[in-house]
């Protein structure tokens, strides 16, 4: 548990640490500011940052130009994404879509506005309900009331404001066919972009895997506190990217099969007695680690990630066993047996850091990453938790 707790930590602590120094950093990206006096001022644009957005610099063919947020009503890059600086006081919303109705987001977090009725923030809450004696949990969907007020003066479908999710691309959709509707001109931002795409490929690595023991239980006292192996593993691998809402993010899942033996040999020496032990172990194992990955650099060919999530393990073949040899006076005597208990299945965490770089029909990565697994034995006093440390090389079309 403390190692669970210890790599749940440094994952927290690595992506709050690298994503705060991202926003403290200079950022320098072809772009445009748009001032208080509707000037459009295009070049390289910068930000300088804390924890706030402080001031933007702005550098073409004339002087670079400083610019306080209080002095611009906007700015965006070439991608694509726009942000508004005056909509919200002292909060800097990235446009979705703008027009009649226009639609905002910051972090997580949706708004929704409209030409002279103002700014509303979107978001749902769970309420407890107690009904004939019964507790219930019902979603409360305020939200979609304020939507339907605001749409109020066109006819739009019953039924998809009714299925409507508090998502991003679903109120997307349902603000720009609002503004079709009402024959008014809107701009969606980023729509040249998918909201997600997905790479398949095959993953190969090369794991360094320890079997770490904890032993409360004297019983067990033939066993070693580590099993060190080293084995390849061979696979298939999944990663969604979401362009659309961030080119920094994706997830990856993969499936990858292993197969690995551990053994330890121990010999007790008594007056009447020798008692030889021969532990092994050896499984097959189906493992499918889920993460969340996050670049470090903005680019679309190359992507430097720090990489957090989970991974389940199940085991397709699990052969533990024990034996047992003594040689005495009498004679030799020997006896095998499973004495620990085996799951079929445990989870655990991983973490790491991974990079790729795209071409014009492959993706090829590399990643670098620590995984943990939780106790593998039905045991409370006797633990076998798995720690390795991988090196994966992947290929995606």
């Amino acid at each position: 548990m403390k190692s669970t707790f210890f790599l749940a930590c440094i994952i927290i602590l690595l992506l709050n640490s690298f994503s705060n120094n991202l926003v403290a950093q200079k950022k320098n990206y072809n772009g445009f500011v748009v001032t208080n006096q509707n000037d459009s001022i295009f070049g390289r644009l910068s930000l300088y940052t804390g924890k706030a957005i402080k001031y933007c610099i702005i550098e073409n063919t004339d002087s670079p130009k400083k610019y306080t947020f209080d002095q611009i009503k906007r700015y965006g890059y070439i991608d694509g994404s726009c942000y508004d600086t005056q909509m919200l006081q002292d909060t800097v919303l990235k446009v979705l879509v703008q027009g009649k109705v226009s639609l905002y987001k910051y972090q997580s977090t949706l708004y929704i506005g409209k030409e002279g009725e103002g700014l509303y923030r979107l978001e749902t809450y769970t309420n407890r309900v107690v009904k004939d004696g019964e507790m219930y949990y019902v979603e409360d969907i305020k939200w979609k009331g304020k939507v339907a007020f605001l749409t109020s003066d066109c006819n739009m479908n019953p039924e998809e404001l009714k299925n409507l999710r508090l998502t991003e691309p679903d109120l997307t959709d349902f603000v720009v066919k609002y503004n079709r509707c009402t024959n008014t001109p809107y701009y969606e931002y980023k729509s040249n972009k998918k909201w997600s795409i997905a790479s398949f490929g095959l993953v190969g690595g090369y794991y360094m895997s320890t079997l770490t023991v904890s032993n409360d239980e004297t019983e067990y006292y033939y066993t070693n506190q580590t099993y060190p192996e080293k084995h390849p593993s061979i696979g298939a691998i999944l990663k969604v990217y979401y362009p659309r809402v961030s080119e920094r993010l994706s997830n990856q899942v993969e499936i990858n099969l292993t197969k690995t033996s551990f053994n330890s040999v121990k010999t007790y020496e008594f007056p009447s007695q020798d008692e030889i032990y021969t532990n092994s172990f050896d499984f097959t194992v189906l493992s499918i680690p889920i993460t969340f990955n996050y670049s470090l650099l903005k680019d679309q060919k190359n992507a430097l990630e720090l990489i957090g999530g989970g991974v389940v393990d199940f085991f397709l073949k699990s052969e533990v066993n024990v034996n047992k040899q003594i040689n005495s006076a009498n004679g030799s005597f020997s006896s095998d047996e499973d004495p620990y208990g085996i799951k079929k299945y445990h989870a655990g965490l991983v973490g790491g850091i991974g990079y790729q770089r795209k071409t014009s029909k492959t993706t090829l990565g590399i990643d670098l990453r620590y995984f943990y697994i939780e106790n593998s034995t039905f045991r409370p006093q006797f633990g076998i938790y798995t720690q390795r440390l991988a090196v994966s090389f992947y290929i995606m079309i």
